[in-house]
């Protein structure tokens, strides 16, 4: 057996007894994609919350993480932009990017927070920071997972 054989069977064996000990925990695992979409169609520049990019989720008392990854440009090169990820309107994380090129979309690092006990319903929403745009050509994804012990 080759040593990417033995990997390959390993991993999956570990993702089996993964599996089998969330079952056996009772383990409740909810996802939800509560926002795809894109910026309208004329520039919007920070510091601004794209509406777009906003969507709402009803929690269930579980562990929820939320996950937003997006795109974004800025006019100048050599600027360190921040973003930031909104719950019902309060910074719940956020982080910084280095732009070395101008008028480049470019994929920004993932924002991601963890809630504990959330329940009912609450939005989440992605905010650029001042000196950055989003236009047409660039979409925000917003995923929520919900993790309950029963």
């Amino acid at each position: 057996m080759s040593k990417i054989q033995y990997f390959c069977n390993l991993k999956m064996l570990r993702t089996k007894y993964f599996l089998s000990l969330l079952l056996l925990l009772k383990v409740q695992i909810s996802t939800a994609q509560v926002g795809n979409s894109v910026a309208p169609t004329s520039s919007i520049s920070g510091q601004a919350t794209i509406s777009a990019w906003s969507a709402s989720y009803t929690g269930s008392g579980g562990t929820v993480e939320i996950r937003a990854n997006f795109t974004s440009w800025t006019t100048s090169s050599g600027a360190t932009r921040t973003f930031k990820l909104l719950r019902d309107g309060t910074e719940v994380d956020n982080t910084s990017f280095y732009f070395n090129q101008s008028s480049v979309h470019t994929t920004m690092p993932e924002l991601v927070a963890i809630i504990n006990n959330e329940s009912g319903s609450h939005t989440y929403a992605v905010q650029i920071g001042t000196g950055t745009l989003v236009d047409s050509g660039d979409n925000c994804t917003i995923m929520v997972y919900e993790t309950k012990f029963q």
